[in-house]
């Protein structure tokens, strides 16, 4: 009975959250705030998010699950459309960005800043998933 159990406990691995590439970001004016675009599918959820802040350089990242694939290996997933959408993630830094590069903790690699036009980045606004947010119940920290 013990072995069944733990080959269920190992194998229930679905849904669990994975680090996400970052392709690029936008700096407050004061330079102390980071928002990041994620292009994500309908079932992805942001989930946490991290900013580790050295001398040279600030590494961020951000968190997905896939909420429509299977809990565990023998079940289905939930259907779902491969339309993309896009969630800003804002990340709060202790001191300005300023000279530093902006890291992608994933790929390790620079992200690129995009200038603010306006108040609203140089890639517009876009549409949100408002089906998907009236049935997740999210922190607003991450949408």
């Amino acid at each position: 009975m013990a072995t069944v159990g733990a080959v269920v406990t190992l194998s229930a691995c679905g849904r669990q959250p994975q680090w996400y590439d970052i392709a690029s970001a936008t700096v407050s004016p004061d330079g102390k705030t980071v928002t990041v675009t994620a292009q994500v599918g309908s079932c992805h959820e942001i989930t946490s998010s991290t900013v580790s802040e050295q001398a040279t350089d600030v590494t961020i990242g951000i968190r997905v699950r896939d909420n429509c694939e299977p809990l565990f290996p023998w079940e289905e997933g939930l259907a779902h459309t491969d339309m993309a959408y896009y969630r800003k993630v804002e990340l709060h830094l202790k001191n300005p960005l300023a000279d530093r590069r902006l890291i992608d903790q994933t790929a390790q690699r620079e992200i690129p800043i995009l200038e603010q036009q306006g108040g609203r980045s140089a890639l517009g606004e876009f549409p949100r998933n408002a089906a998907f947010d009236a049935v997740c119940d999210r922190p607003d920290d991450f949408r």
